[in-house]
């Protein structure tokens, strides 16, 4: 049998990545357990502050709960976003990111006062007006250019 050059190195790729992807695979559980130990840490806004803090200045809000497996796996990103929000001073422009936990008597809340329908939902609001969803990818680089973008945009 004879092997060309790029059928081996296809051959390799496959593999890696193959490996890679079985490498990053968390079960259900180290999902949950990374989602619980980050949301220790995020900001959390809830019935009693949402809706007076959005009132001024630009917001980006994580709407989630604990039982939605997407939200889970957005969490521990969702901390890292934070983080380097903090790191790159992004706080100081007037723009904020807060989460809303919906989970129990809060999802009613959070689908009749804000108008989330599905989990998570990711929400810009500019001086308490709703702007727009983000509907962009669930990762902390897309999430930090989106939050930068809306910076020039909403505080030159």
């Amino acid at each position: 049998m004879r092997f060309t050059l790029p059928s081996l190195f296809l051959t390799f790729l496959l593999i890696l990545a193959t490996t890679v992807s079985a490498i990053q695979r968390l079960t259900p559980e180290e999902i949950e357990a990374k989602a619980r130990q980050a949301d220790e840490s995020i900001w959390h806004l809830g019935k009693d502050h949402l809706e007076d803090r959005i009132k001024t200045g630009t917001w980006l809000v994580f709407y989630g709960t604990t039982w939605c497996k997407f939200c889970k796996r957005l969490t521990p990103r969702w901390l890292r976003v934070q983080n380097e929000f903090l790191n790159q001073n992004l706080h100081q422009s007037g723009f904020m990111i807060t989460k809303v936990d919906c989970t129990g008597s809060n999802e009613g809340w959070c689908a009749s006062k804000w108008k989330v329908d599905a989990f998570p939902t990711v929400n810009l609001y500019h001086n308490g007006q709703f702007i727009e969803e983000y509907l962009g990818d669930h990762e902390v680089q897309p999430i930090l250019t989106y939050i930068k973008d809306k910076i020039k945009t909403y505080h030159k």
